[in-house]
Order: structure tokens, then C-alpha cells, then sequence
């Protein structure tokens, strides 16, 4: 009886062996330019990429894209705007360069913040020219003593990274959540394949095509 049971359980065994995916089968993808992250930053990079003609691949390791900006950032510093300009609002980088040194106790390299003051004019004008609506600027002071420089997008900016997903996805971008990178393989000193993880628990693997000339990017705006 036990030799029975035994020989049943070999043979299920077996089958079972035959006619089953593996757990952790293999899946390739290539692509142009691989996102790490599909937060704003990343949603950003890839709407600038589908924009230039790319189609990438954005790796979101939660279930929910946005990252931080999903829940919490109502709008987005900005200097030089077209919307300051409509309103009379004249701050100047230097003034939001000294103002920002100064609440991070002079500990912030004043290089890197430079370059994000400078071009975060640029960037609030971008998004507002996808599409973005503006509902005003906020502050915490009064006006007479506020620089006048947060953009509230309306929607927050948990509605710019919808507009993004959207149109990244409708110009031939993917975007996989529950998806983290694991590894990347450099040969050459360039990146050829990127490891990592489904949703699925699915070992894959992202190649990068040979003819690209776009780099794999990971949290783009933080390289300023």
C-alpha cells in the first residue's frame, strides 16, 4: 500500500515536472532606453524620450506609480516662468540660490542647486506646455516677503503623472510596475542588459539595442 502511494506520488511528480512552466522562466525584452524608477522624475524622462521618438521601458517597483509624488507634492519650484512673468513676479536665481543655502545651513552644494534653480523655469513651462494646468502659486509667507516661486499644478502631481503614463503608453513606451531592477551588466563600460523582477516573479531580462545612442537612465533630474 505504501510502495502504491509512493509510486502515484512519483508519477504526479513527474508529470508535474513535464507540463509545468517554470517558476522562474526566462523573459526577454529590448528596448531603446530602460527608465529606472516611474516616479516623476522618471514618468518625466520617459514622456521626454516618447517625445523624441524612443520607446522605453519604465521599471516601477511598487504596485502604483508616482514614487514620493503620488501622494504628497501639490506643485513644483519654478524660477523664470512664463506664469511668474503674466503675474509681475520678478525673483531672481540668486535670490532663491541664497534663500535655499540658507535653510540647509550652508550644507547643500551650491553648484548642484544652481543648475536646479536655473532650470526649473524651464521645466514648469515644459509640463504646462503638456498639457498642465496652473491654480496659483502658494506660500507660506506673506507675499510681501514670499519669493512667489511654488507652481500648484491642478490635480497636484499625482495629475501630471497620470497625463504622463497616458501619453507614454500611447506613443509605444511600457511601463512595468511591481517591477524592480536587480542587476545591470556592463560590458565595455556600457550597460548591455538589465536584470530584474516581474510582477509575475518572473526572472527577465532588458536588452539594450545596439543601434541606440540613449543612455539607461535612472532618476534623471537628481544628476542635475
Amino acid at each position: 500500500m505504501l510502495r502504491r502511494s509512493l509510486l502515484t506520488s512519483a508519477i504526479a511528480a513527474s508529470l508535474l515536472t513535464t507540463f509545468s512552466l517554470p517558476a522562474f522562466a526566462t523573459q526577454v525584452y529590448e528596448t531603446d532606453l530602460v527608465i529606472i524608477g516611474g516616479g516623476l522624475s522618471g514618468l518625466a524622462a520617459a514622456q521626454s524620450a516618447v517625445d523624441q521618438g524612443a520607446k522605453p521601458i519604465v521599471l516601477e517597483k511598487e504596485a502604483a506609480l508616482g514614487g514620493g509624488g503620488k501622494n504628497f507634492p501639490e506643485g513644483s519650484l519654478g524660477v523664470g516662468t512664463r506664469y511668474q512673468k503674466e503675474h509681475n513676479i520678478n525673483t531672481t536665481v540668486d535670490q532663491v540660490l541664497t534663500a535655499a543655502l540658507q535653510y540647509h545651513h550652508y550644507r547643500a552644494d551650491p553648484h548642484v542647486l544652481r543648475v536646479l534653480i536655473e532650470e526649473s523655469g524651464k521645466t514648469i513651462d515644459w509640463v504646462m506646455d503638456k498639457g498642465a494646468e496652473m491654480r496659483g502659486i502658494r506660500t507660506m509667507y506673506p507675499k510681501e516677503e514670499s519669493l512667489m516661486t511654488w507652481h500648484l499644478f491642478k490635480g497636484g502631481a499625482a495629475g501630471i503623472i497620470q497625463r504622463f503614463a497616458k501619453e507614454v503608453r500611447a506613443k509605444g513606451g511600457t511601463i512595468l510596475t511591481e517591477t524592480p531592477a536587480k542587476k545591470l551588466i556592463v560590458e565595455n563600460g556600457k550597460v548591455e542588459v538589465l536584470k530584474l523582477l516581474t510582477a509575475k516573479a518572473k526572472k527577465s531580462s532588458l536588452k539594450l539595442r545596439k543601434s541606440s545612442s540613449l543612455p539607461a537612465v535612472s532618476n534623471p533630474t537628481k544628476k542635475c
